[in-house]
């Protein structure tokens, strides 16, 4: 196992407020869409921690240092592992920010995202995870329609016992709350449900959603591999697991749900390997 600092460029900012986390391993016009959106944000504080893993990490990075030459806020990382998991943590490993900003490669933020999201976690140091509704569109990236999550802890909490109620790549989180959860576990399709229960086990933990749609979440490929048995498998192995941990039968009920789903709803698994350029 090795990994690369890809990045010969000086990054000025040391402590910088948010801190964002994106992996690749397609080199597409949508990756470059993505950074964009990253960049362009109305505040400014960041640095962007891009990890690229794969067979065609090299190429990724010509391309984006190709696109946005000498650009200071740029910090990629390259790993020949390609595993969604092991890039979101040795991204976590680098970032230097308060707050941890996902974002996945073929997806959009608004401009204001990163200043909405900061000054709402910086008004409320009560809430340690915050996501907001997002627009979904196609591939083209023409509008479908907009999705609203629960906004409050507690409908947060009971939403996560039979779905998942925040949207990863629109949340802000809390860096030392990331970290002390020890970062990503999961499975497949199922890291960002798995560190929210995880993180549900400690009720001092609170959750929000922002009712602004903040993100465009490309919906190409999405629901099949949602809808996998291996989404299915993990999503239950963490339902049993928090089971286990809680002695809450309804937790049990939950994953009893999704094994049900996995064997009679999913999808072939075959049909969904690698489906979106962030969603690895």
């Amino acid at each position: 196992m090795s990994f690369t600092n890809a990045n010969s460029l000086h990054n000025p900012i040391l402590s910088p407020l948010v801190s964002w986390l994106m992996c690749a391993h397609v080199q597409n016009d949508h990756l470059r869409a993505a950074i964009h959106s990253c960049l362009d944000q109305t505040c400014q504080n960041f640095e962007l921690i891009i990890v690229l893993n794969g067979p065609i990490r090299d190429e990724i990075e010509r391309s984006i240092n190709f696109w946005f030459p000498s650009h200071e806020k740029i910090r990629l990382y390259k790993t020949e592992i390609h595993h969604l998991i092991f890039s979101l943590n040795l991204g976590l490993n680098f970032a230097r920010g308060q707050y941890i900003a996902r974002m996945d490669s073929d997806d959009i933020s608004s401009l204001n995202r990163l200043a909405f999201q900061s000054n709402f976690l910086e008004r409320n140091p009560n809430i340690s995870v915050l996501g907001s509704a997002y627009n979904l569109i196609d591939e083209d990236g023409t509008y479908i329609t907009t999705v609203q999550n629960p906004e409050d802890n507690t409908s947060i909490r009971l939403a996560l016992l039979y779905t998942n109620p925040i949207n990863h790549p629109s949340v802000m989180i809390r860096r030392d709350v990331l970290l002390n959860a020890g970062g990503y576990f999961g499975g497949l399709h199922a890291e960002d449900y798995d560190l929210w229960c995880r993180l549900a086990l400690d009720e001092n933990i609170l959750f929000s959603n922002l009712k602004e749609p903040l993100l465009n979440y490309r919906q190409f490929g999405v629901g099949a591999a949602r809808r996998s048995r291996f989404a299915y498998a993990t999503q239950a192995a963490t339902q049993l697991n928090t089971f286990l941990l809680t002695g809450s039968i309804s937790w049990l009920i939950s994953a009893l749900i999704s094994t049900f789903k996995g064997f009679f709803k999913s999808v072939r698994p075959k049909a969904v390997t690698w489906l979106r350029g962030g969603d690895e």
